[in-house]
């Protein structure tokens, strides 16, 4: 995720946004938006849902969100609060947010967008505090999350399997793009010299290489960077005081990765942990995965809440400490895998194993995102009325 500094020479004038230097204060609309605190409250509800679905895909980022750079535009942070500012005041493009929104700064978009208008130190803003400019802001950023969600859903599933609507916003998504749609699940389980996976074990190795990036980026990144002194400002979620569920979310996809289903708790049938306790060179490797697990969703759990205020705790170390272990331990069972590239009959049971992956981990995750972004417009849309 790129992180953007904070900048000066921001003011808040009737809840909006308004930039201090800006010489046209008197003509900027501050009225507020004509709606319920419950429907706030229930926009907020939809945007944690629909985050915890995010968080969860972020173990497999390779392929459409990666390629097509939608993790960047619907997670960036901090918040550009300056050019934030200056976009409610840009009437040209208010006027045309729908068509223009996608075009702004990652800085601007995705959750952390919402995010900023929706929540105040860990609660629902106040109703009486979001201008009708946000409003209409906000219902342009859920939109055009919603749209990246349908690609996602669509590049892993297959275009042809997701309701119509989402598939026309897939065709709006690549319209004018130099890139085009690519079907990354059927990918993903074809095999052979030339192609993206030469071998089964090859797409198998890139299930824990997901998995450890993740895990990676929680650890020194999401954590890390706050901790250390690296950079204060690169902190998740700080408006909605989401920060530790964020990254708990994080490595609980990764178990559903290694497990082999979406929302698994234990290892199934055809999952790649599965498959390596079931093999004597690899049993030892992949418990060790498993404990390892388990122990850092622990010690996550147990930081000290909110992460934006105790950032500098001890609580934070040992989540990272345990990360480490963690991220050491898939290496290593991955290490013992990739002896196994040319072996015929662990390759025929490992398809099986990529299988499972992409029609009961990758497709549902993708799904359950882009049913909740939907909703989330929705809920978001319902704030004004």
């Amino acid at each position: 995720m790129k992180n953007l500094k904070f900048l000066l020479g921001v003011a808040l004038v009737g809840g909006a946004l308004l930039s201090s230097c800006s010489k046209d204060d008197d003509n900027t609309d501050t009225t507020t938006v004509t709606g319920t605190q419950a429907a706030v409250d229930a926009a907020c509800d939809s945007w944690k849902t629909a985050r915890k679905d995010w968080e969860w895909s972020e173990a497999f980022l390779f392929g459409a969100a990666g390629d097509y750079e939608i993790d960047p535009h619907i997670d960036t942070w901090p918040v550009d609060q300056t050019a934030l500012a200056q976009l409610l005041r840009n009437k040209e493009i208010m006027d045309n947010i729908d068509s223009e929104i996608s075009k702004q700064d990652d800085g601007l978009l995705g959750f952390h967008g919402l995010e900023y208008v929706l929540f105040r130190d860990g609660a629902s803003r106040s109703i009486d505090q979001i201008t009708n400019l946000e409003f209409k802001y906000a219902v342009a950023v859920a939109k055009d999350l919603y749209k990246c969600t349908s690609v996602l859903q669509a590049c892993w599933a297959g275009k042809e399997n997701v309701p119509a609507a989402r598939q026309a916003l897939v065709d709006a998504f690549f319209a004018g793009r130099n890139d085009q749609y690519k079907n990354y699940g059927a990918e993903f389980i074809d095999y052979g010299e030339g192609k993206k996976y030469e071998t089964a074990n090859d797409a198998t190795v890139q299930i824990l290489e997901g998995a450890c990036d993740i895990i990676g980026e929680v650890s020194s990144g999401k954590i890390g960077k706050p901790h250390t002194g690296e950079d204060a400002n690169y902190i998740e979620s700080p408006y909605a005081y989401n920060s530790i569920q964020d990254f708990y979310d994080n490595i609980e996809g990764c178990k559903f990765a290694l497990y082999g289903r979406f929302g698994a708790q234990q290892p199934q049938d055809n999952s790649v942990i599965k498959f390596c306790q079931s093999t004597q060179q690899l049993s030892g490797k992949a418990n060790d995965v498993v404990a390892a697990l388990d122990n850092a969703l622990d010690k996550i759990k147990n930081m000290k809440a909110p992460f934006v205020k105790y950032y500098k705790e001890q609580s934070a170390q040992d989540a990272m400490d345990a990360l480490d272990e963690l991220d050491d331990k898939i290496n290593t069972l991955e290490e013992t895998l990739k002896t196994y590239k040319n072996n015929a009959d662990v390759n025929a049971k490992l398809k099986d194993v990529n299988i499972n992956y992409i029609n009961n981990v990758v497709v549902p995750t993708y799904a359950a995102l882009a049913d909740n972004a939907e909703i989330m417009v929705s809920k978001i849309t319902d704030i004004s009325k």
